[in-house]
């Protein structure tokens, strides 16, 4: 029982962080993603206004 308790721990070990930092590998592009579309919306919303 023991010996099942280790194995699963090192199991554990080896898996859960990298899940973790791919993770936050993806939240970074995500970001860069989101801010460029914002800049754009306003931009284009502040064009149109004026144009009208």
């Amino acid at each position: 029982m023991d010996a099942d308790k280790v194995y699963s721990e090192t199991i554990a070990k080896e898996y859960v962080p990298k899940l973790y930092y791919k993770t936050v590998a993806l939240k970074k592009p995500d970001r860069k993603v989101k801010k460029r579309a914002a800049a754009f919306a306003c931009k284009f919303g502040a064009a149109i206004t004026l144009i009208f």
